[in-house]
């Protein structure tokens, strides 16, 4: 009876422990972007794929967007919808990795910090004091005008709701995320990966999980030499990121930061 017990306890810790690794960095903090250039989303033209930001020291920059620049979602997931996507509206935080005017990567900042920063600041426009003579509806209008996207901007003009923009956060982070290999356990089948923001990811693959090597199926599957430490790849998941569905490995590296 004591052995089949303890057998079940150990069992129950091994499940539990398999399923923590799958995701025990996701810890939803805001991750530190190396070399990235911080800020908020002033105006987006998507017909000319360019982005401008207010940076956080209040100066006004626009970078060039290309069909190479990565977007990423708060916690690492590709963004896949690029400027197309409603969280590029006025106000949203960013972060951007330049090479010169170019944007080479684009991070997405948590929709919870927008959402705060728009309360601050309809809380600071109900207690703007008027000046003599000026009405209540004058203020309201000029504080609106404040918020709006800009004149001639292509900015999506969706209004995204709270629980709109977070539903994407998690589309994103469990659909397709690319990362760098750090660590592969091949009898745990666990891989670790190094993601665009610098922060890690653990995966549980299934044993006959797809792979491809250079846009063709691998033969030896999770067994593939090029599945290794310094990889870069991109795993796909199911709704919910409950299952790894496929791993594809790229012979080229356009991941630079992490390792």
């Amino acid at each position: 009876m004591w052995r089949t017990w303890s057998a079940f306890c150990l069992g129950a810790a091994i499940c539990v422990a398999g399923s923590a690794a799958a995701r025990a960095d996701d810890k939803g903090e805001k991750a530190q972007i190396k070399g990235g250039i911080e800020g908020k989303v002033k105006m987006v033209d998507v017909e000319n794929k360019k982005l401008t930001i207010i940076t956080d020291q209040g100066r006004e920059r626009t970078f060039a967007i290309t069909d190479e620049t990565m977007m990423a979602g708060p916690r690492g997931g590709k963004v896949r919808r690029h400027l197309k996507d409603p969280r590029f509206r006025e106000g949203f935080p960013v972060a951007i990795v330049a090479e010169g005017n170019m944007a080479a990567e684009v991070h997405l900042g948590f929709a919870r910090d927008a959402d705060q920063e728009k309360a601050d600041g309809s809380k600071a426009a109900r207690t703007e004091t008027r000046p003599p003579g000026q009405t209540q509806d004058s203020v309201r209008s000029r504080v609106s005008r404040k918020v709006s996207p800009s004149e001639g901007s292509s900015e999506p003009k969706t209004t995204l709701k709270p629980h709109e923009a977070k539903k994407l956060e998690e589309e994103d982070d469990e659909g397709e995320i690319p990362g760098k290999v750090k660590s592969f356990d091949a009898s745990k089948r666990i891989l670790v990966l190094s993601l665009l923001n610098g922060q890690t990811r653990s995966f549980m693959l299934p044993r006959a999980v797809p792979v491809e090597v250079g846009g063709k199926a691998s033969k030896q599957g999770l067994s593939d030499p090029a599945l290794k430490a310094g990889a870069t790849v991109t795993v796909f998941t199911d709704e919910g990121g409950r299952k790894v569905k496929e791993l594809k490995i790229v012979k080229h590296s356009w991941f630079r930061k992490a390792g």
